[in-house]
């Protein structure tokens, strides 16, 4: 299962790496392992208690948008009322 999601999250060229510098193909390697670490560790902490009483595997992508347009904003703590700061 780790190795079909190797190869989904190395979408770019096919899974071709298209350098000859050992640096560069270390690079890449180290993220898409960070990659992939994040997606199982989200996994994880999302739906934890239903993998662990099922007994399934956090190793899930299907829910993953590879391609595509992102927007990430932070969010900000609704601000207190003034007679709820004391």
């Amino acid at each position: 299962m780790w190795n079909s999601f190797q190869k989904v999250v190395f979408f770019g060229n096919g899974g071709v790496v298209a350098t000859n510098s050992p640096r560069r193909r270390d690079e890449i390697g180290l993220a898409m392992g960070i990659v992939m670490n994040c997606i199982v560790f989200y996994n994880a902490w999302k739906w934890g208690q239903k993998l662990q009483k099922s007994g399934a595997t956090p190793v899930v992508w299907n829910h993953i948008r590879f391609l595509g347009r992102y927007k990430f904003m932070k969010r900000h703590p609704p601000s207190k009322k003034p007679e709820e700061v004391l």
